[in-house]
Protein backbone atom coordinates (compact mmCIF):
# COMPACT_ATOMS: atom_id res chain seq x y z
CA UNK A 1 0.00 0.00 0.00
CA UNK A 2 3.21 2.18 0.20
CA UNK A 3 2.39 3.33 -3.20
CA UNK A 4 -1.16 4.67 -3.43
CA UNK A 5 -1.53 7.90 -2.30
CA UNK A 6 -2.55 9.10 0.88
CA UNK A 7 -6.04 11.43 -0.73
CA UNK A 8 -7.02 7.92 -2.57
CA UNK A 9 -10.00 6.86 -1.25
CA UNK A 10 -10.75 3.90 0.51
CA UNK A 11 -14.06 3.02 -0.93
CA UNK A 12 -11.82 3.17 -4.62
CA UNK A 13 -9.86 0.78 -3.85
CA UNK A 14 -9.52 -3.12 -4.65
CA UNK A 15 -8.59 -4.96 -1.69
CA UNK A 16 -7.97 -9.06 -1.50
CA UNK A 17 -9.63 -10.35 1.66
CA UNK A 18 -10.16 -13.79 3.60
CA UNK A 19 -13.34 -15.31 3.55
CA UNK A 20 -13.13 -16.94 7.01
CA UNK A 21 -9.75 -15.73 7.66
CA UNK A 22 -8.81 -18.21 10.94
CA UNK A 23 -9.77 -21.49 9.98
CA UNK A 24 -5.91 -21.69 8.75
CA UNK A 25 -4.73 -21.78 12.10
CA UNK A 26 -5.97 -25.01 13.45
CA UNK A 27 -9.02 -26.23 15.99
CA UNK A 28 -8.83 -26.70 19.42
CA UNK A 29 -8.70 -30.22 20.60
CA UNK A 30 -11.48 -32.22 21.56
CA UNK A 31 -14.10 -29.70 21.49
CA UNK A 32 -17.28 -30.13 20.15
CA UNK A 33 -17.51 -30.39 16.53
CA UNK A 34 -13.69 -29.83 15.73
CA UNK A 35 -13.78 -32.97 14.83
CA UNK A 36 -15.01 -32.80 11.42
CA UNK A 37 -13.70 -29.38 11.12
CA UNK A 38 -10.88 -29.84 8.49
CA UNK A 39 -13.53 -31.82 6.01
CA UNK A 40 -16.05 -29.22 6.79
CA UNK A 41 -15.34 -25.41 7.78
CA UNK A 42 -11.57 -25.00 6.70
CA UNK A 43 -11.57 -21.97 3.67
CA UNK A 44 -8.25 -21.31 4.54
CA UNK A 45 -4.71 -23.09 4.49
CA UNK A 46 -2.69 -20.08 5.53
CA UNK A 47 -2.65 -18.69 9.03
CA UNK A 48 -3.11 -14.91 9.60
CA UNK A 49 0.39 -13.98 9.69
CA UNK A 50 0.75 -15.35 6.46
CA UNK A 51 -2.16 -14.10 5.05
CA UNK A 52 -1.03 -11.04 6.08
CA UNK A 53 2.26 -11.85 4.46
CA UNK A 54 0.69 -12.72 0.57
CA UNK A 55 -0.95 -9.51 0.98
CA UNK A 56 -4.26 -10.20 2.26
CA UNK A 57 -5.59 -7.08 4.21
CA UNK A 58 -9.64 -7.49 4.76
CA UNK A 59 -10.41 -10.54 7.05
CA UNK A 60 -13.77 -12.14 7.93
CA UNK A 61 -13.51 -12.33 11.64
CA UNK A 62 -16.21 -14.86 13.25
CA UNK A 63 -16.57 -14.55 17.35
CA UNK A 64 -17.79 -16.60 19.56
CA UNK A 65 -18.33 -17.10 22.79
CA UNK A 66 -16.98 -20.42 24.16
CA UNK A 67 -17.29 -21.39 27.81
CA UNK A 68 -13.93 -22.50 29.23
CA UNK A 69 -16.06 -25.17 31.56
CA UNK A 70 -15.60 -22.68 34.68
CA UNK A 71 -18.37 -20.66 34.48
CA UNK A 72 -16.10 -18.22 33.00
CA UNK A 73 -15.75 -17.47 29.01
CA UNK A 74 -13.55 -16.16 26.05
CA UNK A 75 -14.05 -14.56 22.92
CA UNK A 76 -12.33 -17.05 20.04
CA UNK A 77 -12.56 -17.07 16.13
CA UNK A 78 -14.41 -19.84 15.16
CA UNK A 79 -16.70 -21.03 11.52
CA UNK A 80 -20.14 -21.97 12.64
CA UNK A 81 -19.26 -24.49 15.66
CA UNK A 82 -16.18 -25.33 14.79
CA UNK A 83 -13.43 -23.94 17.09
CA UNK A 84 -10.26 -22.32 15.94
CA UNK A 85 -7.05 -22.09 18.08
CA UNK A 86 -6.89 -18.31 17.70
CA UNK A 87 -8.27 -15.93 20.33
CA UNK A 88 -9.84 -13.00 18.91
CA UNK A 89 -7.54 -10.88 21.21
CA UNK A 90 -4.49 -12.61 19.42
CA UNK A 91 -6.06 -11.95 16.33
CA UNK A 92 -6.35 -8.46 16.93
CA UNK A 93 -2.46 -8.38 18.62
CA UNK A 94 -1.56 -9.68 14.92
CA UNK A 95 -2.60 -7.23 13.04
CA UNK A 96 -1.09 -4.43 15.45
CA UNK A 97 2.11 -6.24 15.18
CA UNK A 98 1.93 -6.16 11.70
CA UNK A 99 0.49 -2.44 11.53
CA UNK A 100 3.53 -1.25 13.69
CA UNK A 101 6.16 -2.99 11.72
CA UNK A 102 4.56 -2.40 8.10
CA UNK A 103 2.85 1.63 9.41
CA UNK A 104 2.16 2.26 5.45
CA UNK A 105 -0.42 -0.59 5.54
CA UNK A 106 -3.84 -1.06 6.84
CA UNK A 107 -6.12 -3.98 7.24
CA UNK A 108 -10.20 -4.08 7.34
CA UNK A 109 -12.46 -6.11 9.39
CA UNK A 110 -16.06 -7.81 9.09
CA UNK A 111 -17.26 -9.71 11.78
CA UNK A 112 -20.36 -11.67 12.38
CA UNK A 113 -21.00 -13.29 15.64
CA UNK A 114 -20.65 -16.93 15.35
CA UNK A 115 -22.62 -19.65 17.39
CA UNK A 116 -23.47 -17.79 20.10
CA UNK A 117 -27.49 -17.13 21.13
CA UNK A 118 -29.47 -16.27 23.80
CA UNK A 119 -30.73 -13.00 25.06
CA UNK A 120 -27.64 -13.30 28.04
CA UNK A 121 -25.41 -15.24 26.00
CA UNK A 122 -25.63 -12.11 23.55
CA UNK A 123 -25.95 -9.26 25.72
CA UNK A 124 -22.91 -10.46 27.51
CA UNK A 125 -20.55 -11.30 24.41
CA UNK A 126 -21.58 -7.40 23.64
CA UNK A 127 -20.23 -6.11 26.74
CA UNK A 128 -17.04 -8.33 26.31
CA UNK A 129 -16.29 -7.48 22.64
CA UNK A 130 -17.15 -3.48 23.99
CA UNK A 131 -14.82 -4.18 26.69
CA UNK A 132 -12.26 -5.83 23.85
CA UNK A 133 -11.90 -3.78 21.26
CA UNK A 134 -11.89 -0.19 23.29
CA UNK A 135 -9.30 -1.67 25.55
CA UNK A 136 -5.90 0.47 26.78
CA UNK A 137 -4.24 -2.27 24.50
CA UNK A 138 -5.62 -1.38 21.47
CA UNK A 139 -6.34 2.26 21.93
CA UNK A 140 -5.47 4.49 18.90
CA UNK A 141 -5.68 0.51 16.74
CA UNK A 142 -9.19 1.29 15.25
CA UNK A 143 -10.22 3.56 12.96
CA UNK A 144 -13.31 6.09 12.94
CA UNK A 145 -15.51 4.78 9.94
CA UNK A 146 -16.34 7.62 7.63
CA UNK A 147 -17.62 7.18 3.60
CA UNK A 148 -14.70 9.49 2.32
CA UNK A 149 -12.03 7.88 4.45
CA UNK A 150 -8.92 8.20 2.66
CA UNK A 151 -5.61 5.50 2.27
CA UNK A 152 -3.77 8.34 4.80
CA UNK A 153 -6.53 8.28 7.38
CA UNK A 154 -6.00 4.53 7.31
CA UNK A 155 -2.44 3.62 7.17
CA UNK A 156 -1.07 1.85 10.40
CA UNK A 157 -4.90 1.05 11.54
CA UNK A 158 -7.88 -1.21 11.37
CA UNK A 159 -11.22 -0.38 9.88
CA UNK A 160 -13.98 -2.77 11.94
CA UNK A 161 -17.21 -3.26 10.53
CA UNK A 162 -19.35 -4.99 12.38
CA UNK A 163 -23.03 -7.34 11.62
CA UNK A 164 -23.82 -7.46 15.59
CA UNK A 165 -24.15 -4.27 17.54
CA UNK A 166 -21.83 -4.26 20.92
CA UNK A 167 -22.54 -0.91 21.88
CA UNK A 168 -24.95 2.79 21.22
CA UNK A 169 -21.99 3.14 19.04
CA UNK A 170 -19.82 1.40 17.06
CA UNK A 171 -15.91 1.80 17.02
CA UNK A 172 -16.07 1.83 12.98
CA UNK A 173 -19.34 0.54 11.73
CA UNK A 174 -22.04 -1.49 11.66
CA UNK A 175 -23.59 -3.44 8.45
CA UNK A 176 -27.16 -3.75 7.81
CA UNK A 177 -29.43 -5.43 5.80
CA UNK A 178 -26.51 -7.65 4.48
CA UNK A 179 -28.26 -9.74 1.56
CA UNK A 180 -27.36 -13.19 0.95
CA UNK A 181 -29.26 -14.21 -2.00
CA UNK A 182 -28.67 -13.36 -6.09
CA UNK A 183 -30.60 -10.65 -7.14
CA UNK A 184 -28.36 -7.32 -7.48
CA UNK A 185 -30.88 -4.76 -6.94
CA UNK A 186 -31.39 -5.97 -3.40
CA UNK A 187 -27.40 -6.25 -3.21
CA UNK A 188 -27.12 -3.25 -3.65
CA UNK A 189 -29.30 -1.91 -0.96
CA UNK A 190 -27.26 -2.56 2.22
CA UNK A 191 -25.92 -0.26 4.15
CA UNK A 192 -22.82 0.91 6.82
CA UNK A 193 -23.99 3.37 9.70
CA UNK A 194 -21.09 4.69 11.41
CA UNK A 195 -21.34 6.69 15.19
CA UNK A 196 -22.17 10.32 13.03
CA UNK A 197 -22.54 8.84 9.41
CA UNK A 198 -23.95 6.67 6.65
CA UNK A 199 -23.01 5.12 3.79
CA UNK A 200 -23.98 2.39 1.00
CA UNK A 201 -22.79 -0.92 0.90
CA UNK A 202 -23.37 -3.15 -2.00
CA UNK A 203 -22.56 -7.00 -1.06
CA UNK A 204 -22.59 -10.13 -3.24
CA UNK A 205 -22.53 -12.53 -0.52
CA UNK A 206 -24.48 -15.34 -2.71
CA UNK A 207 -23.91 -18.89 -1.04
CA UNK A 208 -26.72 -21.15 -0.05
CA UNK A 209 -28.57 -23.23 -2.62
CA UNK A 210 -26.50 -21.69 -5.41
CA UNK A 211 -25.56 -23.24 -8.09
CA UNK A 212 -21.98 -22.73 -10.45
CA UNK A 213 -23.71 -20.67 -13.04
CA UNK A 214 -26.61 -18.66 -10.24
CA UNK A 215 -22.72 -18.02 -8.43
CA UNK A 216 -20.39 -16.63 -11.32
CA UNK A 217 -23.12 -14.30 -12.61
CA UNK A 218 -23.42 -12.80 -9.04
CA UNK A 219 -19.94 -12.30 -9.16
CA UNK A 220 -19.77 -11.20 -12.24
CA UNK A 221 -22.44 -8.31 -11.93
CA UNK A 222 -21.62 -7.53 -8.68
CA UNK A 223 -17.83 -6.72 -10.55
CA UNK A 224 -19.50 -5.27 -13.37
CA UNK A 225 -21.62 -2.82 -11.23
CA UNK A 226 -18.39 -1.95 -8.95
CA UNK A 227 -16.39 -0.57 -11.87
CA UNK A 228 -19.66 1.72 -12.77
CA UNK A 229 -20.10 3.75 -9.37
CA UNK A 230 -19.78 7.51 -8.99
CA UNK A 231 -16.83 7.32 -6.48
CA UNK A 232 -17.48 11.66 -6.63
CA UNK A 233 -20.55 11.16 -4.34
CA UNK A 234 -20.61 12.75 -0.70
CA UNK A 235 -21.21 9.31 0.26
CA UNK A 236 -19.87 6.57 -2.31
CA UNK A 237 -20.70 3.05 -1.89
CA UNK A 238 -18.53 0.56 -0.53
CA UNK A 239 -18.09 -2.99 -2.37
CA UNK A 240 -18.01 -6.39 -1.12
CA UNK A 241 -17.58 -9.18 -3.54
CA UNK A 242 -17.75 -13.05 -2.66
CA UNK A 243 -16.15 -15.16 -5.08
CA UNK A 244 -16.23 -17.63 -1.48
CA UNK A 245 -18.96 -20.09 -1.54
CA UNK A 246 -19.49 -23.76 -1.83
CA UNK A 247 -22.05 -25.63 -4.22
CA UNK A 248 -23.39 -28.86 -3.25
CA UNK A 249 -22.93 -28.95 0.53
CA UNK A 250 -20.69 -27.45 3.31
CA UNK A 251 -17.71 -29.02 3.05
CA UNK A 252 -14.25 -27.78 2.88
CA UNK A 253 -13.04 -29.90 -0.64
CA UNK A 254 -16.37 -27.50 -2.08
CA UNK A 255 -15.02 -24.42 -1.13
CA UNK A 256 -11.67 -25.71 -2.81
CA UNK A 257 -13.86 -26.76 -5.89
CA UNK A 258 -15.42 -23.07 -5.60
CA UNK A 259 -12.16 -21.73 -5.50
CA UNK A 260 -11.48 -23.46 -9.01
CA UNK A 261 -13.79 -21.82 -10.88
CA UNK A 262 -14.79 -18.56 -9.26
CA UNK A 263 -11.14 -17.75 -8.23
CA UNK A 264 -10.18 -17.97 -11.56
CA UNK A 265 -13.27 -16.18 -13.22
CA UNK A 266 -12.38 -13.22 -10.84
CA UNK A 267 -8.56 -12.86 -11.61
CA UNK A 268 -9.52 -13.33 -15.49
CA UNK A 269 -11.91 -11.14 -15.70
CA UNK A 270 -9.46 -8.45 -13.41
CA UNK A 271 -6.95 -9.26 -16.28
CA UNK A 272 -9.26 -7.82 -18.87
CA UNK A 273 -11.25 -4.24 -17.06
CA UNK A 274 -10.17 -1.44 -15.35
CA UNK A 275 -11.84 0.17 -12.12
CA UNK A 276 -12.00 -0.31 -8.65
CA UNK A 277 -13.75 -3.71 -7.66
CA UNK A 278 -13.74 -2.96 -3.71
CA UNK A 279 -13.22 -6.34 -0.93
CA UNK A 280 -12.76 -9.15 -3.17
CA UNK A 281 -13.17 -11.95 -0.56
CA UNK A 282 -12.22 -15.57 -1.62
CA UNK A 283 -11.40 -18.88 -0.07
CA UNK A 284 -7.84 -20.23 -0.22
CA UNK A 285 -6.33 -17.05 -0.60
CA UNK A 286 -2.24 -16.74 -1.11
CA UNK A 287 -2.30 -20.28 -2.24
CA UNK A 288 -2.52 -21.72 -5.73
CA UNK A 289 -3.10 -25.19 -4.57
CA UNK A 290 -5.08 -26.87 -1.62
CA UNK A 291 -4.15 -30.42 -0.71
CA UNK A 292 -7.81 -31.66 0.10
CA UNK A 293 -9.37 -33.96 2.59
CA UNK A 294 -10.00 -36.51 -0.85
CA UNK A 295 -6.20 -36.19 -0.86
CA UNK A 296 -7.00 -34.45 -4.36
CA UNK A 297 -4.92 -31.15 -4.89
CA UNK A 298 -7.24 -28.37 -6.35
CA UNK A 299 -5.86 -25.77 -8.11
CA UNK A 300 -7.37 -22.65 -5.85
CA UNK A 301 -5.93 -19.92 -7.91
CA UNK A 302 -5.77 -17.90 -4.47
CA UNK A 303 -1.93 -16.47 -4.66
CA UNK A 304 -3.19 -15.81 -8.43
CA UNK A 305 -6.58 -13.92 -7.27
CA UNK A 306 -4.80 -12.11 -4.26
CA UNK A 307 -2.34 -10.68 -7.09
CA UNK A 308 -4.88 -9.79 -9.14
CA UNK A 309 -6.89 -7.76 -6.71
CA UNK A 310 -4.19 -5.71 -5.59
CA UNK A 311 -2.82 -5.09 -9.68
CA UNK A 312 -5.94 -3.52 -9.96
CA UNK A 313 -5.32 -0.21 -7.97
CA UNK A 314 -2.63 0.35 -10.33
CA UNK A 315 -4.91 0.17 -13.29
Amino acid sequence: MKNLTDGRLVADLSLPGAHDACTGEGWVEGYGLNILADAMAKCQDLTIQQLLEAGVRVFDLRPERVSKGDDTYELRCSHGPMTTNLLVVDFFRKLQKYLADNPTEFCLITAQLSATSGEEALKAWGEEFNALVRSDEFKGLFADFKPRLTVGEMRGHVLLFTKNEYAEKPLGGYTYEWYEGGELEKQMANHIKGPDCEAPLWVQDYWENVTREQKDKALTDMLEASIKRDLTADAPAWVINFPSCYVGGPFSDNYRLNAESANVLTANWLASHKGSVGVIYMDYAGVDQSKGTDEKTYETAGKKLVESVVKQNAK
